[in-house]
């Protein structure tokens, strides 16, 4: 795994959670800069997981990230449930979005179906994923100059 969050007491708290199981943390990062000024590493990488609040723009971060690390999933953390937002990082090809309020053993499950090969969605996002209604992706304000 390799983890990118800007807050270290996070980060740290993830290390720890992950060291303790069946995951290991190959690296980790404060800044999507520092993962991708980094090259690709050694090692496979099965997942990239990113704080959403990290990303400047899930459209442009989540390829590069994939094209650093063309095996691995990328799963984003967010503590909200913007819809938007999450179909953009769903047409990036996000291969997850969990909760920050999830627990350590529905995290552990969850980056095992990753790794399956599963898509892991909040229940609400799923139910609009499943009946077709996932609001088109729009400009993002933040693309703007």
């Amino acid at each position: 795994i390799i983890l990118i969050d800007s807050n270290t007491l996070s980060r740290e708290g993830l290390r720890a959670i992950f060291g303790a199981g069946d995951f290991r943390v190959h690296a980790h990062a404060a800044t999507l800069d520092e993962v991708l000024g980094a090259g690709p590493g050694t090692g496979a990488i099965g997942i990239i997981l990113v704080d959403a609040a990290v990303l400047r723009n899930v459209g442009t971060d989540l390829p590069q990230l994939r094209a650093l690390h063309p095996g691995a999933h990328v799963v984003l953390l967010t503590d909200q449930v913007e819809m938007r937002d999450m179909a953009d990082a769903i047409q990036a090809g996000a291969d997850g979005i969990l909760m920050k309020d999830i627990s350590v053993e529905a995290l552990a499950q969850s980056m095992r179906l990753v790794l399956a090969g599963e898509k892991v969605f909040p229940t609400r996002l799923a139910s609009l994923l499943v009946g077709g209604r996932l609001p088109a992706p729009m400009p993002d304000d933040r693309d703007r100059p």
